[in-house]
C-alpha cells in the first residue's frame, strides 16, 4: 500500500508516509515528521499533512485532498477534462460517463486543466469520488 501511495506524490523523497488512523495514509514533510509524530502522540490531531489514500479492503483509494494538492504527481493518474456542464455535475456528485479513450480506474477530473477531484472510471460509467459533504445542492 505505502509504495503505491508514495508513487502518487511528486516529491516523494521529501515526504514520509504514516497512518493518522488505521485506514488512512498521510504524507508529511520529512523535516516536520518528528514534530508531527510527537504532537499526534500527545493530542488528537484533526488533520495532519496531505491525506494521500484510504485503504478499503485490499484496495488503496486516492483521497480527494491528494487531487487538490500541488504534490500530486502529474503522471500518477490519467486526467479527464470536463466541460462546464460536466464539471458542475461532478461538483453535484452526480455519476458521469467518460469518453471511451479514458483509461479505466482512478482518474483526476479536471476543468480548464485544474483538478477537481477523483473519479473511478468503470467504462460504462464513472463513480464520483467528490466528498458528499462538499457537493453543490442547488444552483
Amino acid at each position: 500500500g505505502g509504495k503505491t501511495a508514495a508513487a502518487w506524490l511528486a516529491d516523494a523523497g521529501d515526504f514520509k508516509l504514516f497512518r493518522p488512523s488505521e485506514a488512512h495514509i498521510a504524507a508529511v514533510r520529512q523535516s516536520l515528521f518528528d514534530d508531527v509524530e510527537r504532537v499526534c502522540a500527545t493530542v488528537r490531531a484533526v488533520s495532519v499533512g496531505i491525506l494521500v489514500a484510504e485503504e478499503k479492503g485490499r484496495k488503496l483509494v486516492p483521497r480527494h485532498e491528494l487531487a487538490l494538492s500541488i504534490q500530486l504527481a502529474g503522471d500518477a493518474f490519467p486526467r479527464a477534462e470536463l466541460s462546464p456542464d460536466e464539471a458542475l455535475a461532478y461538483l453535484r456528485r452526480e455519476v458521469l460517463t467518460l469518453p471511451p479513450d479514458v483509461a479505466r480506474g482512478y482518474v483526476v477530473a479536471t476543468f480548464e486543466d485544474r483538478p477537481l477531484g477523483f473519479l473511478n472510471n468503470l467504462g460504462s460509467r464513472a463513480n464520483n469520488l467528490y466528498p458528499s459533504e462538499w457537493r453543490i445542492r442547488k444552483l
